[in-house]
This record gives structure tokens, sequence and C-alpha cells, in this order.
């Protein structure tokens, strides 16, 4: 995030944030696969996602905070992903 912000601050461009992204249809079969084979733990960001659709009203601010928080929980544990993983372990380690 920092970087993007620097690069945003001195070029007034925001490019970088799509370098070393996953593209979309492989971060869908990934998800696709998990949801198959995770049918007995799910994220209890979808149902209350869901709830709030079929309720027909918006997400208050802190509900979204912590459905972001939940979302930031399971990516960071999720080890599913060899290149996500190291992908991770790369930015955490030139961010300390």
């Amino acid at each position: 995030m920092r970087r993007i912000g620097r690069e945003l601050l001195e070029k007034g461009t925001y490019s970088s944030v799509f370098e070393e992204a996953i593209p979309f249809a492989e971060v869908n079969a990934l998800l696709a696969r998990s949801a198959s084979a995770n049918k007995e733990k799910r994220s209890p960001l979808m149902p209350a996602l869901r709830a709030a659709k079929s309720c027909r009203r918006e997400l208050h601010m802190h509900e979204i905070s912590e459905l972001l928080r939940v979302l930031n929980d399971e990516i960071v544990a999720c080890r599913k992903c060899p290149r996500l993983v190291e992908y991770r372990q790369r930015v955490a380690s030139k961010s300390v």
C-alpha cells in the first residue's frame, strides 16, 4: 500500500496496483476448487453478506469493517496457493 501511495504522490499513477496480480480466471479457479473442497468449513463472510442482501439494507461501517477483518484473516491464514503465500511473504519482508 505504501508503494502504491508513493507512486500516486510522485507520478500521479497507480499502475503498481496491478504488478504481480493474479489473473482473474486463476483466482476464480482457485476459489471454485477451494469452495468444493471445503464445503464443511464455511467462511462467516458469505452468510453475513447474503443476510444483508436478503434484508435489502446497506451494511453499516462497523459491519463492513468486521467483514474486511474476517476476509483479511482468512487471506493471511490461507496456504492453498503457493504463489500467493510467496508473494505475501515477499511483500511483508519489504514493508518491515
